[in-house]
């Protein structure tokens, strides 16, 4: 059975592990998501994410990635 894994954007647990990649490690931002809100979330960010991350970011000491053209959060940085 594959490790459990909590979104860090949504909250809901998904599989990940060996035959099992429900979800995606976001590099920059140090964090788990499920692949709903990473493919939902194609174009950046959605701004209702925003804080949560930036308070990620600023807890963790990572500098803030530079925005897209659209104004969002990349997704990967």
């Amino acid at each position: 059975m594959s490790p459990v894994e909590t979104c860090f954007i949504c909250g809901c647990e998904f599989t990940f592990g060996p035959h099992e990649y429900n979800g995606k490690l976001c590099k920059g931002y140090d964090v788990m998501t499920c692949r709903q809100c990473y493919s939902g979330n194609w174009d950046g960010w959605a701004p209702h994410h925003e804080q949560t991350l930036l308070e990620h970011l600023e807890a963790e000491g990572i500098d803030e990635p530079e925005r897209l053209e659209n104004g969002l959060l990349p997704r990967e940085f």
